[in-house]
């Protein structure tokens, strides 16, 4: 029992435990892949409203230049010489260029606003809609153009803007450079295009500043794309893994989607044509979900190691006491009813302990009853039949009382003797409290005859009995109480006359009952007194107890369904009824067959 004990305490433990582990390992690796997820979100969000800041830096700088009266004076000089010659001196004052030596990605005459560098060209328009450089940043192995004619894609995008804004990729050859450029009109007469302003971010300067933090700080490799053409900036046809996702889609809200281990972001350059877009590996999340359930089962394996101390230490605590009581009761089984276990224990054990003393008190309490109870049932099968030999000394007694009176020529007392013999024959039934209705009758008839002999003919009885329910079953001794009532309440013995006296036995069958009736017309009764002996009044003590104990007995045989009264009948005949359902008196039916098997 301790081994199956302890082994069910285990199987439970390693069953809750790997539930738990279960729940817990699906738990740790949905909250790591969504920290992951949500750091690298944040992390393309910053770098990505970094990024338009640096956009918008440039916007500014390029309305605000565009509008300058110094730079529309600037172009209007260049196109009316044509030749360009403005003072680079000058020209630096007015467009803040200034000279920065970091040959790494940017080059002499760049624009620096807010730390960020740009690289500038300015041109003037001339009238056949070219557009002639009239400054420019240096670039590496790169010649400057001497112009940009009518037919150049470059121009015929830019004037197709009507002044807006106009996103271009342009590159030498080591640099890829993201241009935003616009057409500057003529603040006196805006049909007038004086000339244009380009600026330049290199992709080494978004490389260093965005795209490489972005790597290093968050694991993500981060590119940036061109919307409307599709574009890569930076790619120049040199091999690089870029990851683009097929159901990749560009639109001014923030995109995020996982497609194998890889989970890919688009965040938007806001006031561009460019999107930045960053693809986050997964593999991470298996690497942190595995030291996670690593400590895990760590601590769960020595959860299970202590668990199973525990599950020893408490089986053998549980089952030492059972096995003691186990021996107790193998002994009593063998036969030793005088033995007693005592116990330190409390609680439940405890009280298993005293309820076994208590049971084995009880055992000998009940062997010692049994014997006395057999001791009286010898003495009580002994006294009944010393009654039985008394019975049928009695009957015989009054056997010969009534020959003796035959033959003295006495007839009142041989039929005197012989009522009584048949009343007392009936009233002991054998033992039996039910017999059929027509015995219930002859045994009325016999008290009947003894009481007309004792009152020298009182009354006149009338029989109005239905024979067809002569065979029906009820309880003995029923009428006779009734009947006795009657006599002794109805008939006045002192009256002279006595042959007005009536009295009438009924047995009818009403519907569904039985009814059995007593009738007399003799004096009249008070119903209310009548009333008050059937009522089961707390602290009334009835005078008469023959209606008490038919009530009773019709109670007790027939369930509260039987119905027992006195009423007073026109003519002034006073009624005692009774009505029991025949399913009760019936052999036929049911209710006679649940009181023969005890139910009622």
């Amino acid at each position: 029992m301790q081994r199956r004990l302890f082994l069910s305490y285990i199987a439970i433990i390693v069953m809750l435990v790997s539930i738990t582990l279960v729940s817990v390992f699906s738990m740790v690796r949905n909250m790591v892949t969504e920290n992951l997820v949500n750091s690298a979100d944040q992390a393309m969000t910053r770098w990505s409203s970094e990024l338009s800041s640096v956009v918008n830096y440039g916007r500014s700088y390029i309305l605000n230049l565009s509008i300058s009266d110094q730079f529309q004076n600037m172009l209007r000089s260049a196109a009316d010489v044509n030749n360009g010659a403005v003072e680079r001196e000058d020209f630096n004052q007015v467009t803040g260029a200034s000279q920065v030596n970091d040959s790494s990605f940017l080059y002499a005459n760049s624009v620096v606003l807010s730390n960020i560098p740009y690289m500038l060209e300015v041109c003037y328009y001339q009238e056949d809609q070219s557009f002639v450089p009239l400054y420019s940043s240096s670039r590496q192995n790169v010649e400057k153009p001497q112009s940009y004619p009518h037919d150049n894609p470059w121009v015929q995008n830019l004037l197709a803007q009507d002044g807006s804004f106009f996103w271009s990729i342009s590159s030498d050859n080591a640099n890829d450079y993201i241009r935003l450029s616009k057409a500057v009109y003529d603040t006196k007469n805006w049909n007038t295009i004086l000339g244009s302003v380009s600026v330049d971010f290199s992709y080494q300067h978004i490389a260093l500043g965005i795209l490489n933090k972005l790597k290093s700080q968050s694991g993500i490799d981060a590119f940036i794309i061109n919307g409307k053409t599709g574009e890569i900036i930076g790619y120049n046809g040199v091999s690089r893994n870029i990851y683009i996702p097929p159901d990749l889609t560009l639109s001014s809200s923030y995109q995020s989607s996982v497609k194998g281990r890889i989970y890919s972001m688009v965040r938007p350059i806001t006031n561009s044509d460019f999107y930045i877009v960053g693809n986050k590996s997964l593999k991470e999340v298996d690497q942190l979900f595995i030291k996670s359930c690593t400590m895990l089962l760590a601590i769960a394996a020595l959860t299970i190691l202590f668990s199973m101390a525990l599950a020893t230490f408490f089986s053998r605590s549980i089952t030492r006491p059972i096995r003691e009581l186990s021996c107790a009761m193998k002994d009593v089984q063998n036969g030793d009813l005088d033995i007693a276990v005592s116990s330190e224990y409390k609680g439940e054990i405890g009280e298993l302990y005293s309820s076994f003393n208590h049971m084995i008190q009880m055992v000998n309490s009940l062997i010692e009853d049994n014997y006395v109870t057999r001791l009286n049932q010898k003495q009580s099968d002994l006294n009944a039949l010393q009654a039985q030999i008394n019975t049928h000394f009695l009957y015989n007694t009054l056997d010969s009382i009534n020959w003796l009176a035959r033959d003295n020529h006495v007839p009142d007392i041989s039929r005197l003797v012989t009522s009584l013999s048949t009343l007392l024959r009936t009233s002991l039934n054998n033992g039996s409290q039910e017999l059929p209705l027509q015995r219930e009758l002859e045994h009325v008839r016999c008290y009947i005859d003894i009481q007309n002999i004792r009152f020298n003919q009182l009354f006149r009885a009338e029989w109005q009995i239905d024979e067809d329910l002569l065979d029906d079953i009820v309880i003995k001794v029923l009428l006779q109480p009734l009947v006795e009532n009657a006599i002794n309440h109805g008939f006045d013995r002192e009256d002279g006359d006595s042959s007005s006296n009536l009295l009438i036995i009924r047995a009818a069958r009403e519907e569904d009952f039985l009814v059995l009736q007593v009738k007399n017309n003799g004096t009249e009764i008070d119903l209310k007194k009548v009333e008050e002996l059937m009522a089961d009044t707390p602290g009334f003590v009835p005078k008469s107890y023959g209606i008490q104990s038919i009530r009773t007995r019709l109670k007790v045989y027939y369930n509260d369904e039987a119905v027992y009264g006195y009423s007073m009948e026109e003519g002034g005949m006073i009624t005692a009824s009774i009505k029991i359902p025949r399913a009760y008196t019936n052999k036929n039916k049911t209710g006679l067959s649940e009181r023969e098997h005890g139910y009622v």
